[in-house]
């Protein structure tokens, strides 16, 4: 099993290397980029109509950005606050889709490559399915922003009311986060199930859904403490060090994504050739 185990991973590095992985996955930073201020402007504005107050969305962006990120984010919230309007909520909609929906693109051309097929689909189909998905994604995005805001607040109304939950709730957050990677798999499964140019069930794409949804976890709690504790990004880089450190966390969310895409397809291409040989051997 552990000899099995690590030649799939010599296999899947080996795969990696080969369809250039790491640019594809700048590609998608790039472009991930251009969408991600519209797209947190965009999902602030929607919040800013909601009960939920301006503190709330702080303290959420502190639990799952790291540092320097979440000071930008803040930044344009108090933008927001300022110069909220409908008009400004329509022009970010429209930047977030068309940016974003790019970055989708580059994943359908990474998921295509790694299954060795070529794209037959045409430009407006792509662009339905890629604006499709941005949409989807901005919402999985906003029930986090939302369980991760209520999350603390029942949180705190049960040790409230209830003082013997005080001794459990270190249990309480594992479950929410447990719940928040639950969401992240439905997303990343139909992600990895729809969007290639071939048909892939939904029990071939959980795998790299799976390794997708603990991967951005894991990188965030990771991540935010190496900056907070470690990483002296403001002594080398400056003003920049915020934009820095949101460029290296979305090329290292960019290759998470890449990765579990790879990961589905030599799973899927192992299982084909084990159907060959019963094949073969059956005739």
């Amino acid at each position: 099993m552990i000899r099995k185990l690590i030649s799939f991973i010599f296999q899947l590095q080996r795969r990696v290397t080969e369809d250039n992985i790491s640019a594809l996955s700048a590609q998608l930073t790039y472009f991930l980029l251009l969408s991600f201020f519209p797209f947190v402007m965009f999902l602030l504005t929607i919040l800013s109509y909601t009960p939920i107050t301006q503190q709330e969305v702080v303290l959420s962006i502190g639990e799952i950005f790291p540092g320097d990120i979440g000071n930008i984010i803040v930044a344009i919230l108090n933008e927001i606050a300022i110069n909220k309007s409908n008009a400004l909520l329509s022009i970010t909609v429209i930047l977030t889709i068309w940016s974003a929906s790019k970055g989708v693109l580059a994943i359908v051309r990474s998921l295509n490559i790694a299954y060795r097929i070529d794209e037959t689909r045409s430009f407006v189909h792509l662009k339905i399915i890629s604006c499709f998905y941005t949409i989807i994604f901005a919402t999985i995005i906003l029930l986090t922003f939302i369980l991760v805001i209520f999350g603390n607040n029942l949180l705190s109304l049960l040790v409230t009311y209830f003082p013997a939950t005080l001794n459990i709730v270190g249990l309480l957050q594992l479950i929410r986060y447990i719940f928040i990677i639950f969401i992240l798999l439905i997303f990343f499964t139909v992600i990895y199930n729809a969007i290639p140019n071939r048909k892939i069930s939904l029990s071939e794409a959980i795998p790299g859904a799976l390794f997708s949804s603990v991967g951005w976890i894991a990188l965030s709690i990771s991540f935010s403490f190496y900056v907070d504790n470690f990483g002296n990004f403001s002594y080398m880089y400056g003003s920049l060090a915020g934009v820095i450190v949101l460029l290296l966390w979305l090329y290292i969310c960019s290759n998470i994504i890449m990765i579990g895409g790879e990961i589905n397809a030599l799973l899927v291409e192992h299982k084909e050739k084990r159907n060959n040989k019963k094949t073969i051997s059956s005739n």
